[in-house]
């Protein structure tokens, strides 16, 4: 399998970021040549097709010389300049708030009760799709692209699944997480990833498929709290079930892919890395509970309950991993910030899942002590 896996990785073209920019400083930064003279460059903030040099010259004329060239032929793939399209393109999507816009749309189709949903879904796509074409490689590579690639999973299968409640959910967790991504980048980040996760193929067939199980495992866990509020239990419980098995079939696939990475690039399948780990316990939670609810071990009770607990783990490996530890072969994801917040919200979960149990504990000794001696 896995020399299968080599043979096809030969001939699958490198990849090209098209595209020189610094991951910080983004209104100074000078990424496009106007001359061979290498003092010579501007920002992109600079560009805009009708600014000036001194001597009169057009701003896109100077760079066109330029514009799809090869700038420098690492081993993992040639990078090029950004054509003059191209440019464009990414100068609308840093200067416009689209992320907020896009907000705006959920939250409005959320107020209809999930009419025209389709239409923020669609402007999701777009931005999306804005976003590949710049980059040329899956958005999932940054905690910031996942926090724009998980609510597009999870509203894709609200719109998928058709009902008015999930349409509702999907678009509110939508624009929650959305939002938590302005908070990850105050401006539209646009960063060049590390040489490790520099394939295309393994983003595509591993971190998209793991990060789409977020997703689902998100969207399943906030059915799973209605649920347990007591709010249209009959149209939630089917749907919660089908994005629980999805969402398992997802995470596993992906994590064994993701070996088959790791013993490509670093020599070995499995390392007992911090984030190998928690992707080991969060599959294990998730398939604990499928099989539980699957064999009759449990009723929709215990299956809401397990779908929370199995929350709190995916979102320890999407977040905690990376933002609390801070150690292991995945140091590419370390960052900081949101501690107290994470907590809190890990904090509120248990709160809730014990106050569901001790209520579930409370009912069922009302109705023993209703029952005759």
């Amino acid at each position: 399998m896995q020399l299968l896996l080599a043979i096809f990785l030969l001939v699958v073209p490198g990849l090209d970021e098209g595209r020189i920019r610094p991951v910080s400083d983004v209104e100074s930064a000078k990424v496009l040549p106007l001359a061979k003279d290498p003092a010579v460059w501007i920002s992109l903030d600079e560009w805009n097709g009708e600014a000036t040099l001194y001597d009169g010259t057009n701003l896109s004329e100077a760079y066109a010389p330029f514009a799809g060239e090869r700038f420098y032929s690492p081993s993992s793939g040639e990078i090029y300049f950004p054509s003059l399209f191209k440019l464009q393109i990414e100068q609308f999507y840093t200067q416009m708030p689209l992320v907020l816009i896009l907000i705006g749309l959920y939250l409005l189709s959320a107020l209809l009760k999930g009419r025209f949903f389709w239409i923020p879904f669609a402007f999701h796509t777009a931005l999306l799709l804005m976003r590949i074409y710049i980059l040329e490689r899956p958005p999932v590579a940054t905690m910031y692209e996942t926090l724009l690639f998980v609510p597009w999973i999870s509203s894709a299968f609200s719109l998928i699944l058709n009902k008015k409640p999930l349409r509702i959910i999907g678009a509110l967790l939508a624009a929650a997480l959305l939002y938590l991504s302005t908070l990850a980048a105050p401006y539209p980040s646009l960063e060049n990833i590390q040489p490790v996760l520099r394939s295309n193929f393994w983003l595509t067939i591993h971190v998209q498929m793991v990060v789409a199980s977020y997703g689902l495992f998100i969207l399943a866990g906030v059915m799973a709290h209605l649920w347990l509020l007591k709010v249209k239990r009959e149209q939630l419980i089917k749907p919660m079930i089908v994005t629980l098995y999805l969402g398992v079939i997802f995470l596993i696939v992906g994590t064994i892919l993701g070996g088959i990475w790791a013993s490509m690039s670093w020599g070995r399948f499995w390392d007992w890395d911090p984030k190998e780990s928690w992707a080991l316990i969060s599959s294990a939670t998730y398939l604990v509970l499928v099989h539980l609810y699957r064999f009759g071990k449990i009723g929709p009770f215990g299956l809401s309950i397990g779908a929370i607990i199995g929350l709190l783990s995916i979102t320890f490996t999407w977040y905690g991993v990376n933002y609390l530890l801070g150690t292991g072969l995945h140091s590419y994801g370390f960052s900081s910030g949101g501690k107290m917040y994470y907590l809190i919200y890990f904090g509120a979960e248990l709160l809730f899942i014990f106050g569901c149990l001790f209520t579930l504990l409370d009912v069922k000794g009302q109705m023993k002590d209703k029952l005759p001696h």
